[in-house]
């Protein structure tokens, strides 16, 4: 009994000596498990943007309405040349004008002939500060008064807007079929008129409305 008492008790004791043995190296061959981190949270969605508010829309510029005749030639830098003006007005105020008369050339013959036109004539000179055929035609016109010096008839100036309006001396569009529009009249009567473009030069022109040699419409447009 006792041999198999203490054969029990030795069999008992390696028994327990396997088990300690074998529970000792898991642990060393496998490091022990690291904690489990928590899922990475996954980071929320962007919020979505809100829209952001509709800018208002800049207003359609809407054309602009037509200005009165008498702001037309305000707005063109002329608003002082419109109805009776003088060559004095237009010089100082227009120096394209001042330069265009310094520039012009003329026929010396026919402007000198201006001075002996048999007296008593009246030219009106309708014209528009803003026109490109005045600015050619008018001072040309000027540079052969200069030519001549004294002459024996009168001019008048009359500034219209592109309206053909002149403020005191017609509220109305005037009755022109161009301009620069040269009317020659004598004694009451009108003789004729250069419109536009003169045929053959301005000073030529109003000198054979002046002197009889021809009448009616001279243009080399019309």
């Amino acid at each position: 009994m006792k041999f198999d008492a203490l054969f029990s008790k030795l069999l008992l004791a390696l028994l327990v000596a396997t088990l300690g043995a074998s529970v000792g190296c898991k642990s060393e061959q496998t490091e022990p498990a690291e904690e489990s981190k928590p899922a990475e949270e996954s980071k929320p969605a962007e919020e979505s943007k809100q829209d952001e508010p509709a800018k208002p829309e800049e207003p359609t510029e809407q054309a602009p309405e037509p200005k009165p005749a008498d702001e037309v030639s305000t707005v063109m830098g002329d608003g002082d040349l419109v109805g009776l003006v003088s060559r004095e007005m237009i010089v100082s105020q227009r120096e394209d004008w001042k330069e265009a008369i310094a520039n012009a050339t003329v026929d010396e013959k026919a402007a000198k002939a201006l001075a002996e036109v048999v007296p008593g004539a009246r030219v009106t000179i309708y014209f528009g500060a803003w026109c490109e055929d005045c600015r050619r035609e008018l001072p040309r016109f000027f540079k052969a008064l200069d030519t001549a010096g004294e002459v024996p008839f009168t001019y008048e100036l009359v500034g219209v807007d592109k309206y053909f309006q002149a403020d005191e001396v017609s509220q109305v569009p005037l009755d022109l079929p161009a301009i620069p529009t040269f009317v020659v009249d004598r004694d009451g009567q009108v003789v004729g008129s250069v419109v536009e473009k003169a045929p053959n030069s301005i000073e030529q022109d109003v000198l054979s409305l002046l002197s009889g040699q021809k009448t009616g419409v001279l243009s080399a447009t019309r």
